[in-house]
């Protein structure tokens, strides 16, 4: 998707473009297919609805804020630049998924510990060889006792 907002002004023809977009479509349903399965796993039963209620409701607003905030910069700076910088960033960005390792380690666990990820309210990290438990606010909603 970078490669093809940088390529975007300077291409003659959009059919590069577009068709490089394509491509990244098909690789972010390829990427969110694995991503969304462990994180249904990870996320306790009684917090689901929550949880992908506030994703989905970031991810509404994200496209006319977006809109209004690309109409205001085209404005300003014209779509090639903008293109470029949006390219740019994208390029400069994406990378840092594949170092960020708490991510690795979640999308490497298996269906069972990824079940588990959430246990009791703590992420469990094992740093250094031993755990370390951080607690993140969870309420069991069946339950009169919790932590908050």
């Amino acid at each position: 998707m970078a490669i093809a907002f940088l390529l975007m002004p300077s291409s003659p023809h959009m059919a590069l473009p577009l068709f490089m977009i394509f491509l990244f479509g098909m690789g972010n349903t390829i990427f969110n297919i694995p991503v969304q399965t462990q994180m249904a796993l990870a996320i306790p039963d009684s917090y689901r609805a929550r949880v992908y209620s506030i994703v989905g409701f970031g991810c509404g607003l994200a496209g006319p804020l977006g809109m209004a905030l690309a109409g205001s910069l085209i404005e300003k700076y014209g779509t090639p630049t903008l293109l470029v910088v949006m390219g740019s960033v994208f390029v400069c960005l994406t990378p840092l998924l594949l170092v960020n390792k708490e991510l690795t380690r979640f999308m490497r666990l298996s269906p069972e510990a990824a079940s588990q990820y959430f246990d009791k309210g703590s992420i469990h990290s094992s740093q250094a060889g031993t755990p370390a438990v951080v607690e993140v606010g969870f309420v069991d909603a069946t339950s009169d006792s919790g932590k908050i």
